[in-house]
């Protein structure tokens, strides 16, 4: 029979990680010009 699984540790773990690495961190002195990007449109 298969461990349970810990979500919770798991999760931790990776945000953690992320936290520490700066995984996710934006730069908002980019120099470059902004622009939007709309890659699929809302299905009606």
């Amino acid at each position: 029979m298969a461990r349970p699984f810990d979500v919770t540790a798991v999760e931790a773990k990776w945000q953690a990680r992320w936290r520490d690495e700066g995984t996710y961190n934006v730069d908002n002195a980019d120099p470059r010009e902004r622009y939007y990007v709309l890659s699929m449109y809302p299905y009606p």
